[in-house]
């Protein structure tokens, strides 16, 4: 019986397997609501697979269903409550629900469990200007810039915070940077 466990097994991670690449074929083309369904199926099978929840939360989000993406991000997250890109996933979910008190609580715990994770830094710093804790944004946004100088999402929130704090003259400076490293914005 055990030799039998052992191949239904490898067959049913077989299809889950197929299934989690035919969603990762749709996510190529942005079809986000046939991720969802291959998604979906393979839960079926794997049902407490944390990865799979994780990437159904963010086809949610493409697809605009935010309420849904932070149902699959909050289970992904229990499942795997030590994993940095599932916090920083939950606290994106958190924040298209306008639930910023938690989603600044997931930014923070992604960064303690992996300290130069640069998009969970500049997201944290940029929720934390939205709660009106600008002084603690430019600390995190400043760490930010020194691992990733040349970050586009983190030059533009450290610009927007620096002109929140009074420092307009530092705002301008960020912003020549992100002008110089992108052709696309104008002066």
């Amino acid at each position: 019986h055990k030799f039998m466990s052992e191949i239904i097994n490898a067959k049913l991670n077989n299809i889950t397997q197929e299934f989690i690449a035919d969603a990762k074929l749709c996510e190529k083309k942005c079809d986000w609501l046939g991720a969802i369904v291959f998604y979906r199926s393979a839960l079926k099978i794997r049902p407490n697979y944390f990865a799979i929840h994780h990437n159904l939360a963010i086809a949610l989000r493409y697809a605009g269903q935010s309420k849904n993406a932070l149902k699959s991000a909050q289970f992904a997250a229990t499942l795997a409550p030590d994993h940095p890109t599932v916090q920083f996933s939950l606290g994106v979910s958190l924040e298209k629900v306008g639930q910023i008190k938690d989603a600044i609580v997931s930014y923070k715990r992604s960064t303690q469990l992996k300290p130069n994770y640069i998009e969970a830094l500049s997201n944290l710093g940029r929720m934390l200007e939205v709660e009106g804790q600008i002084i603690e944004s430019i600390e995190i946004l400043e760490k930010a810039l020194a691992l990733a100088p040349n970050s586009a999402a983190v030059l533009l929130n450290l610009a927007n915070s620096s002109l929140l704090s009074g420092n307009p003259k530092r705002a301008q400076q960020l912003l020549k940077k992100l002008s110089r490293g992108n052709p696309d914005i104008s002066n």
